[in-house]
C-alpha cells in the first residue's frame, strides 16, 4: 500500500517537547475519509483534534496514553489497495533518525544510540529488538539483576566517567511507574521559582458574614464562592503592588509586568490547567463570573483554546470546594506570588487566604500589607455595608470599582444615576451597559 499522508507533531509551544495520545478514533487498517477525526492529542495547553487529509487505510504507531516527541508521526494514511493490516512501523521521529544497526540488524534511533554510547551499554542487549527507540532503552536499563531502577541526574563525577546513576527500588515493596509528561512540565515550571529557597507565606482570615449573600444575589454562574470577588480585587490591587506582579531575572533585576493577567488553577479530573483572565475579562465581577464559568466548561469539554491559556502574571488557586482548611501554594513559572483560597470554616464562618511570595521580589511587610488591603476590600461586599455605598459618588454601586481603578482598567469614568429606591449613585460604563 502506498503512503498518502502522515501527520507530523508540530512545535506549537516552546515548553512542549512531546504530546500525549488521548484517543485513536479508528483501528489499524480501518478506512477513513478526508475530513474524518482520526486522532486526539494533548499538549501542555489544550487538546488538539486531528482530521484526516486523505482517504485510505489508517495505521497508528502509538497506543492511547503514549508520549510522542515533537516531530514524530503518530499515524499514516495508506492507499486502499487491499485489506491486509499493516505491520507496525516505527514512529516518524524514528524513521527520520535511523542511523545505525547492530550485528543482528537491530535499528537504533539517534537518541537511543547516543544514550547507549554515553552510558557504555552493550548493543547486544537489544538483539531481540528490530527497532530500538530511546523509550526501549530506558525501559530495559531500569532492570539490573533482579531490582528495578529509576534513572537520576548524573553527578559531575559520573558524567566524567560516562556512567548513569540509578536509585534502586525494592520490587517487593514498591511499584515503578513513570510520571506523565504534563506532570514533568508542572515540576519544571514550579521548580523555577522554588529552587531559590527564598519563598515565604503570609496568611489572613476573611470573615464571610454577608459576603456570600451579596455574591449569590448578584452573580449568575458561581454561587457560594468568594473566587470571583478575590480575582477582581486582586486585579485592582496588583496595579499598586508591582513587586507581586513581576518576576525575578537571573542578573539581579526584576521585570514588572505592564498588564495584570490573573491565572486560575483548575483541576477537575483532566489534569491541572491554569486558565488566564486578561484585562478585558477583569472589568468587573459579572464579566469575571462569566469568564470563569466559560473556561471551566471548555476545560470539562476538552476544548480550551490558546487564548484561554495565555501566560499569566499572578495565580490564584482555590481549594475551598475540596475541604482544604489550610495549604501553601507554590509559585508558578515566571511569577513572584500566588494566592491560595482555603475552605470555609463552617463554625467560625470564615476562610483563610495564604499568599506565597518570592523574597527576591518582595518582602513580608509588603505581602502582609497586600493581604490587609485585600481583606478590607472584601469586607466592603457584606450585605450590611452595601446600602451605605449606594449613595457614594466615588465608586460604582454595582461592582464597587473606584474612579481611579476604572481609569487604570481603561474605563470611561462613572455616571450619576438614580437607583430603584430613588437614591443617588454612580455606575461605571461596563455595569451600565450590562457587560
Amino acid at each position: 500500500m502506498k503512503p498518502l499522508w502522515s501527520y507530523k507533531i508540530p512545535l506549537e509551544n516552546v515548553n512542549d517537547d512531546s504530546v500525549v495520545i488521548l484517543k485513536n478514533h479508528y483501528e489499524n487498517g480501518d478506512i477513513v475519509k478526508n475530513g474524518d477525526i482520526v486522532l486526539e492529542l494533548e499538549n501542555s495547553k489544550n487538546v488538539v483534534v486531528i482530521k484526516s487529509e486523505a482517504e485510505g487505510r489508517i495505521e497508528y504507531y502509538f497506543e492511547e496514553g503514549s508520549e510522542v516527541e515533537v516531530g514524530g508521526i503518530p499515524f499514516t494514511i495508506f492507499s486502499n489497495e487491499n485489506n491486509s493490516v499493516l505491520e507496525k512501523l516505527p514512529s516518524g521521529k524514528e524513521i527520520k533518525e535511523v542511523v545505525n544497526q547492530s550485528e543482528n540488524n537491530s535499528v537504533f534511533s539517534d537518541k537511543a544510540l547516543e544514550y547507549i554510547k554515553t552510558n557504555n551499554i552493550d548493543l547486544s542487549t537489544f538483539d531481540q529488538f528490530d527497532l530500538v527507540s530511546i523509550d526501549d532503552v530506558l525501559r530495559l536499563v531500569t532492570k539490573v539483576d533482579t531490582k528495578e531502577c529509576i534513572e537520576t541526574k548524573p553527578t559531575k563525577k559520573t558524567e566524567e566517567n560516562n556512567v548513569a546513576v540509578f536509585q534502586e527500588i525494592d520490587k517487593d515493596r514498591e511499584e515503578l511507574v513513570r510520571i506523565t509528561p504534563f506532570k514533568r512540565r508542572e515540576i519544571d515550571a514550579l521548580k523555577d521559582v522554588q529552587s531559590s529557597c527564598l519563598n515565604s507565606s503570609v496568611s489572613t482570615f476573611i470573615e464571610l458574614d454577608g459576603i456570600f449573600e451579596f455574591l449569590d444575589q448578584h452573580l449568575v454562574n458561581i454561587k457560594h464562592s468568594i473566587l470571583p470577588l478575590v480575582v477582581y480585587e486582586c486585579a485592582c490591587l496588583l496595579k499598586e503592588y508591582k513587586n507581586l506582579n513581576a518576576r525575578y531575572l537571573k542578573d539581579n533585576r526584576l521585570a514588572y509586568y505592564k498588564e495584570v493577567i490573573i491565572g486560575i488553577a483548575i483541576d477537575m479530573g483532566k489534569g491541572l490547567k491554569v486558565v488566564s483572565l486578561d484585562s478585558k475579562e477583569l472589568k468587573n465581577l459579572f464579566v469575571i463570573d462569566q469568564a470563569i464559568a466559560d473556561k471551566a466548561n471548555r476545560y470539562i469539554d476538552n476544548i480550551l483554546e490558546n487564548t484561554d491559556l495565555l501566560p499569566t502574571t499572578f495565580t490564584i488557586t482555590d481549594l475551598s470546594d475540596h475541604g482544604a482548611c489550610d495549604f501553601y501554594p507554590l509559585i508558578n513559572f515566571h511569577q513572584s506570588a500566588i494566592l491560595g483560597v482555603c475552605a470555609e470554616d463552617i463554625k467560625l464562618h470564615r476562610l483563610k487566604l495564604n499568599l506565597t511570595f518570592d523574597h527576591r521580589c518582595s518582602n513580608g511587610k509588603e505581602a502582609s500589607r497586600f493581604l490587609d488591603d485585600l481583606k478590607e476590600r472584601l469586607g466592603h461586599y457584606k450585605i450590611s455595608n452595601v446600602s451605605g455605598k449606594l449613595g457614594s459618588a466615588q465608586k460604582c454601586f454595582r461592582c464597587f470599582k473606584t474612579l481611579a481603578e476604572d481609569h487604570n482598567l481603561g474605563g470611561r469614568g462613572l455616571v450619576q444615576i438614580k437607583t430603584f429606591n430613588k437614591s443617588d449613585a454612580s455606575i461605571c460604563f461596563n455595569c451600565l451597559l450590562g457587560y
